[in-house]
């Protein structure tokens, strides 16, 4: 049974979460996707899947991620900080303890772990519930045989993309778009696409020029119904991004 690199709560996100809303002292902590500022478009695209949804989620943060991005409300604490060893099983009981229906497993870059998905979101599934996660698509390269086993209808994933241009990027996620991280984005994105899962694209920090560029580019290259799955994600400037554990501002 894996285990699980968890990061819990730190000390700057805890400016934006509810006391009442942390879990086992702030291991975990549960979101009610309609009170948060941040609207990540899981709630209109579960329901166009006809996914039986519910507003409050069970949230678990793991360690690590490729990007740097300048205005991630989990913090560079929640990212990197000192991380637990927790079974799969572990989480599984925590989250039927917290009566949610979704299973949000974030990062961080929770594709990181993303051979060992099918292990939780199985158990998940098995219990009644909805399994979610979220894609950068430069984690390294996305096996077939996994992102099948992933193939429910209880089970939904974002394709998060942080740039749709260099200087974009760059400027979103402090990392350059090489070549070869752009390579390797579109080579899993076909993967995704091919494997038949629930999926959706949120775009953060793009001009309106290049959406639309890139709604184009979906539709040419995978059909106009695909343009339908695109998510424009405004920043919101959280209070963890103010002053930071050292004194520092953002990050």
């Amino acid at each position: 049974m894996y285990q699980w690199q968890v990061v819990p709560i730190c000390r700057r996100q805890r400016l934006d979460v509810r006391s009442e809303d942390l879990l086992q002292g702030g291991l975990y902590r549960k979101c009610d996707i309609l009170r948060t500022k941040f609207d990540d478009g899981f709630l209109k695209y579960a329901r166009l899947y006809n996914m039986d949804v519910e507003p409050v989620e069970f949230i678990v943060q793991l360690y690590g991620c490729p990007l740097s991005c300048w205005y991630c409300y989990v913090t560079r604490s929640g990212v990197w900080g000192g991380y637990r060893l927790i079974s799969t099983n572990e989480l599984v009981n925590s989250y039927e303890e917290s009566s949610c229906r979704t299973f949000h497993l974030m990062g961080g870059a929770p594709a990181l772990y993303l051979d060992h998905w099918p292990e939780l979101a199985h158990a998940v599934i098995k219990m009644g519930g909805i399994f979610r996660s979220d894609f950068l698509l430069i984690e390294g390269k996305y096996s077939k045989e996994v992102l099948r086993q992933l193939l429910h209808k209880n089970t939904l994933f974002c394709v998060s993309i942080k740039g749709l241009a260099s200087e974009e990027f760059l400027r979103n996620t402090g990392v350059r778009l090489s070549k070869t991280y752009l390579m390797r984005m579109r080579r899993n994105f076909d993967r995704i696409y091919e494997s038949g899962i629930n999926f959706y694209i949120t775009v953060t920090g793009c001009s309106r020029s290049n959406v639309d560029k890139f709604k184009e580019w979906l539709a040419a290259k995978y059909g106009d119904g695909m343009v339908g799955k695109v998510h424009e994600i405004k920043i919101v400037r959280y209070k963890a991004l103010g002053l930071g554990d050292e004194g520092e501002r953002g990050w």
